[in-house]
């Protein structure tokens, strides 16, 4: 009988998140060196993890700003984009806009970067198309939801490594949360 898959989830903790990233208001130039303090912390998790990865896999647009420091840290991982379209709410589906994965990372394994996953749509959706290809996932988001660990571990996720799980309210927004990075790192809000 084959046994069940098994999210491994690893949280860093509160004491790892920049504290820019919590307060209220940030200028741009702050926000971001936030999310790159985070990816540095997110990337030191996934390397005492023990975690050699082929590639680097971004979930656009919120995931670029952690690239710099996984590459840094894994400087000889390859590296692809996975652009997908997730709406706020709940109800309405993620759509896949464009992929590109090197065919080098085909029955690999990959880190995901993704900033926030707040319903999962978006990285379900990236790790059911890893999956397609045979790659291995391994996420590193600086925070999450309460509420996403099983579907995470549903899509075939193998690890996920966050600096926060953050409680979702009734509508729909992370507490305390980092704000919408994808648009909060382009000067989008």
């Amino acid at each position: 009988m084959k046994s069940a898959h098994k999210l491994k989830v690893n949280i860093a903790g509160e004491e790892y998140m920049p504290s820019s990233l919590r307060t209220e208001p940030q200028t741009l130039q702050a926000y971001r060196l936030g999310v790159e303090e985070a990816g540095e912390a997110l990337s030191n998790i996934t390397s005492e993890d023990g975690l050699n990865p082929d590639g680097l896999v971004v979930v656009m647009r919120a995931g670029l700003g952690l690239l710099a420091p996984f590459m840094r840290r894994y400087p000889d991982a390859d590296v692809g984009f996975i652009d997908i379209d997730s709406p706020n709410e709940e109800e309405l589906p993620a759509t896949m806009q464009s992929i590109k994965i090197p065919e080098s990372l085909n029955d690999g394994e990959v880190i995901l970067l993704e900033s926030v996953i707040a319903y999962g749509k978006a990285a379900c959706m990236a790790v059911e198309a890893l999956k397609e290809r045979r790659i291995t996932a391994h996420i590193a988001s600086i925070v999450v939801s309460d509420c996403v660990e099983s579907r995470l571990n549903e899509a075939g996720c193998a690890t996920l490594n966050t600096l926060a799980v953050d409680e979702m309210d009734d509508n729909g927004w992370l507490q305390p949360g980092i704000g919408d990075a994808g648009d909060r790192q382009w000067g989008q809000l």
